[in-house]
């Protein structure tokens, strides 16, 4: 099952491959009763084709890979749910690498969304080495080619589904339709000196994503945070004391990030400050943009959004 892990607690490992694929087994159909109330169908693993069902409540996926210890941890008793890790390696199968980068960094996100679907940060699900050295242990097996690409591609700490968005625009390859910019580090800390704690009463700014070695931040600006008057002015005197700094700070709005053209605009701003020039795509790679950004802003959320 890979739905409403965040709500269930830290993981427990399993430690024991037979007792996990046969627990796993007894899910369908006299282990339903023990399974969680979440709300939407249930995602259920099976591992033998005769199981497999498809309900209002319930769907079933077969896998017919290898099942590694540290596949599963307990919900309760005959009940267990695949871990992040092993959840890359099932999706993998079925999902774009787009959707699949976007699956691995909402696993390794700082945020999730409440009941009234607001933003608030937590710890993130696993992380990008834990994910690797996961896959790294599997057998050669459909899906573990495109896992481990995806975690080449995907960034860690990522706060909301729009800086997942802005990350990979900034980060894929050109052929996929990116920017091919160095990674940053999302959600970073600045350390403020004695002077700015003075000004601000505070000892550090986070930036949304930060490139050190070009001293630039790169803050999306979301209605949620940003459209209040008290928040604009707190944005406005930020910017004013990183910029003392000496970082460069660049905001970009939703309407920005979504469109083609006036990001391409935010995108030479930035190449601009990293001393580079911003390639000129040809008929090739803009329909490999426009396809990513239709993958990326599709709907709401999807496999951006992580859900608490």
């Amino acid at each position: 099952m890979n739905r409403g892990t965040r709500a269930l607690g830290k993981p427990t490992r399993s430690t024991s491959l037979t007792t996990a694929k046969s627990e796993l087994l007894a899910l369908a159909p006299d282990a339903l009763g023990r399974l969680p109330t979440l709300d939407g169908p249930l995602d259920v693993l099976v591992t033998d084709g005769v199981m497999r069902t498809r309900t209002k409540s319930l769907r079933t996926h077969l896998w017919s890979g290898p099942i590694l210890p540290g596949s599963f941890f307990p919900l309760g008793e005959g009940v267990f749910c695949t871990t992040p890790e092993f959840l890359v390696v099932q999706r993998a199968q079925s999902l774009s690498l787009v959707e699949l980068i976007g699956l691995v960094m909402t696993l390794c996100a700082i945020y999730s969304f409440d009941e009234s679907h607001s933003i608030r940060l937590c710890d993130p699900l696993t992380n990008l080495e834990r994910i690797a050295a996961f896959i790294g242990r599997m057998p050669a097996c459909p899906g573990t080619a495109k896992a481990k690409l995806a975690v080449r591609y995907a960034l860690e700490r990522s706060a909301s589904p729009w800086e997942t968005r802005m990350a990979l625009l900034n980060t894929l390859k050109p052929a996929m339709g990116g920017y091919h910019f160095e990674k940053p580090k999302l959600n970073h800390p600045i350390q403020l000196g004695k002077q700015a704690q003075r000004m601000t009463h505070r000892r550090h700014y986070v930036c949304d994503e930060y490139w050190p070695q070009y001293k630039i931040d790169l803050e999306f600006n979301g209605a949620q945070f940003h459209d209040d008057p008290d928040q604009a002015r707190e944005d406005a005197r930020r910017k004013k004391v990183l910029e003392f700094m000496g970082i460069r700070v660049i905001d970009v709005r939703a309407y920005e990030l979504a469109s083609l053209g006036i990001y391409d605009d935010v995108a030479r701003q930035l190449a601009h400050y990293m001393g580079k020039r911003l390639r000129v795509f040809d008929a090739k790679h803009r329909h490999a943009r426009i396809e990513l950004r239709k993958a990326l802003f599709a709907d709401s959320g999807g496999h951006f959004e992580r859900r608490g």
